[in-house]
């Protein structure tokens, strides 16, 4: 890794140490599609009852969102952190006491909920302030942290839950999130000045050259979120994301039961559902390196393209070897989308304000996240079968793509605001005004 003054660069142990905290509590709540059917047949719920669990966790994530980047840009990201991680434990844990419905959703949705936010906020609000050089390379470790950790948690999470039951498998990841993720909390730093240092790279700005669509511009000033938020490019960015998940989570959410359905035993399913993370942190390192080089419109429209593919060969599967190529280009996909959002809305309207405008982000893109598996799970009570749900998500995520070709990503508005006037983003260097 690249030391400064002869030592190693303090925003390399931010990366590994918000990676880190990633890899678990990403995991944990991305791995729900293996409590589906036991939930479902334990307690007599249909599956779109349990997956309205799923659905209220990513948009109060949304809604705690904005005050979890408030809180970033406030008081810094270990606080923050700190906060998430207990609310996710204990909510984890919380659902391995419930008897009812209602107490399901308080203790997964609004504790998890609340603990997602106040985690995933501040990790990708705090990775991209450290860099300038590098700053694609950063966030695809972050986000390949989490792929490493379904890899593991998701064939794991299905022996406790064979092994053990439900009950003990929710009890056990609930404490475990509060043990891993507070130490490495500790660690984080809000930004390089907090240390005396700058952004790895703002010595070089203007000497880079390359196709790096939402590069990042004039790192000392930023667009208020209120300023970022009347943009066009704000919405129509977003709209793109929230088809974009809608149709990847559907499949995500639902590999497991439905390959279960077709005959795949559970173990095979969520092994593949564990390669579906592996290949998720092999595309978010790659994509998010690539997008350096190839420009982060091109990275997330191939991304994307390839999540679209792996939704309409999903309605094929029949046989554990099939199902383990579709999870593994449906892994890569998702993983390849991730590192491009920070990277898009830093370069786009800066760094000064980008924890409270991910937050408002957030609270729009997860609405695919919320509303796809819940879909997936209404039409499945309805007609018995997903795949009128996966040809639809994979439709979603083709018109999420015209969306992102249509947007112009090498250009953001100066920090005052300039409806009057752009500012042209030099490939990794700053813009100009014209």
């Amino acid at each position: 890794m690249t030391a400064v003054r002869g030592r190693l660069f303090y925003g390399w142990i931010v990366v590994f140490a918000s990676a880190w905290i990633y890899a678990i509590s990403a995991r944990l709540t991305i791995s729900f599609g293996v409590f589906v059917k036991p939930l479902a047949q334990h307690f007599g719920w249909l599956r779109s009852e349990v997956t309205v669990a799923f659905a209220l966790l990513m948009v109060l994530t949304g809604l705690m969102s904005i005050p979890a980047g408030l809180a970033v840009d406030r008081v810094g990201p270990r606080r923050a952190t700190l906060m998430g991680a207990s609310c996710l434990g204990l909510g984890l844990f919380g659902v391995s006491r419930i008897e009812t419905l209602w107490e399901f959703y308080f203790f997964f949705s609004l504790c998890g909920g609340l603990g997602v936010a106040f985690l995933f906020v501040p990790l990708t609000a705090t990775v991209p302030r450290w860099f300038v050089r590098f700053r694609g390379l950063a966030l695809g470790i972050l986000f390949a942290a989490g792929g490493i950790g379904g890899m593991i948690l998701s064939p794991l999470i299905q022996h406790w839950i064979t092994n053990h039951g439900w009950r003990a498998s929710f009890a056990i990841v609930g404490v475990g999130a509060i043990m891993v993720i507070l130490p490495a909390a500790l660690l984080l730093r809000k930004e390089p000045a907090d240390m005396g240092l700058q952004p790895l790279g703002e010595a070089a700005l203007g000497n880079a050259s390359g196709p790096h669509a939402g590069a990042p511009g004039a790192e000392d000033h930023g667009l208020t979120v209120p300023e970022a938020v009347r943009s066009t490019t704000f919405w129509v960015y977003n709209l793109s994301v929230i088809l974009m998940f809608c149709g990847i989570m559907m499949a995500q959410i639902h590999m497991v039961p439905y390959a279960t359905d077709v005959g795949i035993t559970a173990s095979a399913a969520a092994l593949a559902l564990g390669l579906a993370s592996a290949c998720n942190a092999v595309g978010r390192l790659a994509m998010g390196a690539a997008s350096d080089w190839i420009g982060t419109k091109s990275a997330l429209c191939l991304s994307m393209v390839l999540a679209a593919m792996a939704l309409f060969g999903l309605t094929a599967v029949r046989q554990p070897s099939m199902l383990y190529g579709v999870a593994a280009v449906l892994g890569f996909a998702y993983g390849g989308v991730m590192p491009q959002g920070p990277k898009i809305l830093g370069g786009l309207f800066g760094m000064q304000f980008l924890g409270g405008i991910m937050g408002v982000s957030a609270v729009f893109t997860v609405l695919g996240p919320a509303l796809g598996p819940l879909v997936a799970a209404l039409i499945y009570d309805r007609l018995g079968s997903y795949h009128i749900a996966f040809l639809t998500g994979g439709v979603l995520i083709l018109v999420g793509v015209a969306l992102v070709l249509s947007l112009d990503l090498s250009t953001r508005l100066p920090a005052s605001c300039g409806a009057k006037s752009r500012q042209t983003v030099q490939p990794g260097g700053r813009g100009r005004v014209g």
